[in-house]
């Protein structure tokens, strides 16, 4: 038996067998997915935790911003960046074949929380073509000062379960976390008017 913190030392170096893996099963939506941390960052990271067995294939990565894009200019776009800055090495054709077939993007106007409702339907018939219907992951790769309207605009939509069901959704918010004390915890407070302390990740920079 691997004791947990044995084996995220083991999980980060590549020495947990493949066997000994889960593939967890989330949608996960990335809001400000136009932005330079998706294509550096967070499409590389999921690409190679799916490559290394820690990421079903069945998740669907949903892509969120205001410019316009289809699903495929989206794939397009994201296996460049995934082709320039993944540390798996050369992407290969059906890999990525593989990978982005889960691969989706919605257009929305994240500041405006008339809009979610409706994200919210896009968002529950893309969980049900790809059989994820259970656990959320939401990646808030916005500006700071949109943390706040986006959680919003996420209570507004429906899409924040309620205290029974918390452990559905986790929502990751990117430093900086506040300007300064003050700030930051002003900001708390303001996400704990729509989310449980559980249910917020707060992640330096890296997925």
């Amino acid at each position: 038996m691997i004791e947990s913190s044995e084996f995220n030392v083991k999980a980060a170096t590549g020495q947990v067998p493949r066997e000994s893996r889960t593939a967890e099963e989330a949608s996960i939506t990335i809001l400000g997915a136009s932005g330079d941390l998706t294509a550096r960052k967070l499409l590389p990271a999921l690409y190679l935790l799916w490559q290394e067995g820690y990421l079903s294939g069945q998740s669907p990565i949903i892509g969120v911003a205001r410019r316009e894009k289809t699903d495929e200019s989206f794939r397009n776009e994201m296996f460049d960046a995934v082709s320039s800055h993944a540390r798996t090495g050369p992407v290969t054709s059906d890999s990525w074949k593989e990978f982005a077939k889960r691969l989706f993007y919605r257009q929305m106007d994240l500041e405006d929380r008339r809009a979610y409702p409706a994200f919210g339907r896009e968002l529950e018939t893309i969980e049900k073509e790809t059989g994820v219907e259970g656990k959320r992951v939401v990646y808030l790769a916005t500006s700071p000062d949109l943390f706040v309207p986006c959680v919003e605009g996420l209570a507004e939509g429906g899409l924040i379960p309620g205290p029974e069901e918390a452990c559905r959704l986790r929502v990751v918010i990117e430093k900086p976390f506040g300007r300064d004390l003050g700030s930051a915890h002003e900001l708390s407070v303001q996400l704990a008017r729509h989310l449980a302390e559980s249910q917020i990740y707060r992640i330096d920079h890296y997925l």
